[in-house]
C-alpha cells in the first residue's frame, strides 16, 4: 500500500473537498482529517472514497481483500524459501483478522464524512446559544486510541454508523462523548438501545417529567434498569421536581430540541412537576439517537402540568437571534 506524503495530502484534500459545503470551520477539519488519519491512515490507497461516500464501501472491502491475498502469498512464499516451521495457519490467521479489522475501520471512517456532513452547520443550534469554538487540532491520543480499537470490531453497517456518528461528533465539539460512553456503547444490547429509544422520546433538554403510570409494571422496570445502567437518575417515589415559575411578564418558557412551550398565566404562580434527570452519560448516548423533531417532550408536558389558573399553553419552533428568543407560528394546545 502506499503511504508517502503525496497520498496523505490526497486524502486530506478528499476529506476537506467532502466538508466543504457544511460550513465546518478550518480547525473543525484539522481535527477531521487528523482523526481519520489515525483510524484509517494509509490505508485507503483511494483517497475519493471519502468523496464517494457509502456507495465506496464495497471497494474499499474489496480492494483490503486482494491486499490480504497478496500478503498471504507473500507470507506463504517466505516460509517456502525459509523457515516453514513458524506455522503458516498462524500467520494466515493474523493477516486475516488485520484484514477485517482494517475493513471495519474503513467502514466507520466512511461513515464519519457522511455524519459530519449531516451535522448541522456551526451555530445552527436552536435550543442553546453557541458554544465557544475549540481550536485544538487533534483530539485526544487516548480517547482517540480507544475508539479505533471499538471501530475496528465493527463489523455491520448498523454499528459502522454509529461510531461514526461518535467520531463525527467529537470531531464537531471536543469533548462530547467521554471514555465511559465509549465503552457502554461497545457493549449496548439491543434491549437497552430500546430502552434508550422509549425514555429518550419523553425528554425535554436535560431531564424527563415523571409520569404516575410509571410507578408498576414494564415501565417501571424499564427506568429501574436505565438508572442501574448511570443513565438517569431520580427514579422512585422522592425524587428531584422541576419548578418553573411565571415570570413578570406573565409566561413561562421551555425549550427543548429548536421547540417551545409558553405558559401563560398569573405572575409568581409556581407550576412543579416531578423529573427524571438526564446523566451526562445518559445525554450523550441520546444524543446518537434520531433526533425528535416534533417536540412530543414538550407537548407531553403540556398534557401533565397542574393548568389550575393558567390561560394559556402553546407551541411551536423557536428561534434564537439578537440575543433574544422567538416563537414562530405558535400554536394553542390548551387554553381556559
Amino acid at each position: 500500500m502506499a503511504g508517502n506524503g503525496d497520498d496523505k495530502l490526497s486524502r486530506e484534500v478528499a476529506i476537506a473537498a467532502s466538508l466543504e459545503e457544511n460550513g465546518i470551520k478550518l480547525k473543525t477539519k484539522s481535527r477531521a482529517v487528523a482523526a481519520l488519519d489515525g483510524l484509517v491512515g494509509a490505508m485507503l490507497d483511494v483517497p475519493t472514497a471519502f468523496l464517494e461516500g457509502i456507495a465506496a464501501k464495497k471497494r474499499v472491502r474489496d480492494s483490503i481483500d486482494e491486499q490480504l491475498r497478496h500478503a498471504q502469498a507473500a507470507a506463504a512464499e517466505e516460509q517456502i524459501a525459509g523457515r516453514p516451521e513458524l506455522g503458516g495457519v498462524l500467520i494466515d490467521a493474523v493477516l486475516i483478522d488485520r484484514a477485517r479489522k482494517q475493513k471495519n475501520a474503513a467502514g466507520v471512517a466512511i461513515e464519519v464524512v457522511e455524519a459530519m456532513k449531516a451535522l448541522p452547520p456551526p451555530g445552527a443550534e436552536s435550543d442553546s446559544t453557541e458554544a465557544p469554538s475549540d481550536e485544538r487540532e487533534h483530539l485526544d491520543d487516548d480517547w482517540m486510541n480507544m475508539f479505533i480499537r471499538y471501530a475496528e470490531d465493527a463489523s455491520s453497517d448498523q454499528l459502522q454508523q454509529l461510531w461514526g456518528r461518535v467520531l463525527a461528533g467529537e470531531i464537531q465539539k471536543v469533548g462530547s462523548f467521554s471514555r465511559q460512553t465509549l465503552r457502554f456503547i461497545a457493549e449496548l444490547d439491543k434491549e437497552t438501545a430500546e430502552n434508550c429509544e422509549w425514555i429518550a422520546s419523553f425528554a425535554v433538554g436535560d431531564w424527563i417529567p415523571k409520569y404516575s403510570k410509571w410507578e408498576t409494571g414494564d415501565s417501571l422496570l424499564r427506568l429501574v434498569d436505565l438508572q442501574r445502567l448511570g443513565l438517569i437518575e431520580g427514579v422512585g417515589a422522592h425524587g428531584p421536581n422541576r419548578r418553573f415559575p411565571i415570570e413578570d411578564e406573565g409566561y413561562s418558557a421551555l425549550f427543548a430540541f429548536g421547540k417551545g412551550l409558553i405558559i401563560n398565566g398569573p405572575p409568581g404562580k409556581a407550576l412543579e412537576t416531578s423529573a427524571i434527570l438526564i446523566t451526562r452519560l445518559g445525554q450523550e448516548v441520546f444524543s446518537l439517537l434520531p433526533q425528535d423533531t416534533s417536540g412530543k417532550g414538550l407537548r407531553r408536558l403540556a398534557d401533565l402540568i397542574d393548568k389550575t389558573d393558567l390561560t394559556r399553553i402553546s407551541f411551536g419552533d423557536v428561534r434564537h437571534e439578537g440575543g433574544r428568543w422567538y416563537m414562530a407560528s405558535p400554536e394553542t394546545l390548551w387554553e381556559a
